[in-house]
């Protein structure tokens, strides 16, 4: 399943929050990915067969972790900063992942 979501969806978490990719073969696009600080209990989980694509134009936090062995791709201009767990695979299209 490809972009069950508007591809210019945002997400921004928070509280203590989960984005589960629970079947496998889904490849969706965000616009925008943060986080608050300081909060925890904020993971995206994902099979190894899912992408998690960020077109992100500006630059940003996500303080939560990337649990699984899914792909995160990041395109676009602007920069993600992680600073939780990272277990995703990272793939930089455009723009950066600090």
């Amino acid at each position: 399943m490809s972009n069950a979501l508007p591809t210019t969806s945002a997400l921004s978490f928070s509280g203590a929050s989960r984005l589960l990719m629970l079947e496998q073969n889904i490849s969706q696009q965000f616009s925008s990915l943060t986080s608050t600080s300081g909060q925890s209990g904020i993971s995206i989980f994902g099979y190894k067969t899912n992408i998690f694509n960020l077109n992100q134009s500006g630059s940003t936090t996500f303080y939560g972790d990337l649990v699984g062995a899914f792909s995160f791709v990041k395109s676009g201009s602007g920069t993600i900063t992680l600073s939780g767990a990272r277990g995703a695979l990272e793939t930089t299209n455009a723009g950066g992942i600090n």
